[in-house]
């Protein structure tokens, strides 16, 4: 009989399998979809403008970077979720209280394994910037971990009071 814990980590482990198939997928087109073919490109310019009009410009920094830098963002964001399920997956295990550093080594192994690939696509080079973007998301991932430990940690637990 499977118990809760081994549940969750097979549905963890089947994710994370399943996510990184969608990577080596990414990684094996010529061209990749951007952003910008299914994004409301009118929309997101309309509503920066309503930002930028109500004085809040500064919260358009980061989108305006992501947009510089669309390419590194999107590793970023793609290994941050690959991070994310390989921690749920690693925390279902025996090794749980190591799932940091094995997170970090299995994501920085699948980067470099994904810029390998990348070198046999025509029209695909691997590039070091690359892979420091998917090891930024990595970290990103085991980062958001420990604070929703914190705030798990430092949130008042809800007491039930006897009448």
């Amino acid at each position: 009989m499977v118990n809760n814990s081994q549940k969750s980590f097979y549905t963890y482990l089947i994710l994370t399998l399943l996510y990184a198939t969608m990577i080596f997928y990414l990684s094996s087109r010529q061209t990749v979809p951007q952003p910008s073919d299914f994004l409301m490109m009118d929309f997101l310019l309309k509503f920066a403008g309503f930002i930028k009009l109500i004085g809040l410009e500064a919260l358009l920094i980061p989108a305006y970077l992501a947009y510089l830098h669309l390419d590194k963002f999107l590793h970023v964001v793609l290994f941050t979720g690959f991070g994310l399920l390989t921690y749920l997956t690693i925390n279902n295990t025996k090794a749980a209280k190591y799932a940091p550093i094995l997170v970090l080594m299995i994501g920085a192994i699948y980067a470099v394994t994904d810029e390998v690939h990348q070198s046999f696509v025509m029209g695909r080079t691997p590039s070091p910037l690359d892979f420091i973007s998917d090891v930024i998301g990595i970290l990103l991932a085991i980062a958001t971990v420990y604070c929703v430990k914190l705030i798990k940690v430092s949130s008042p637990q809800k007491k039930e009071y006897d009448n």
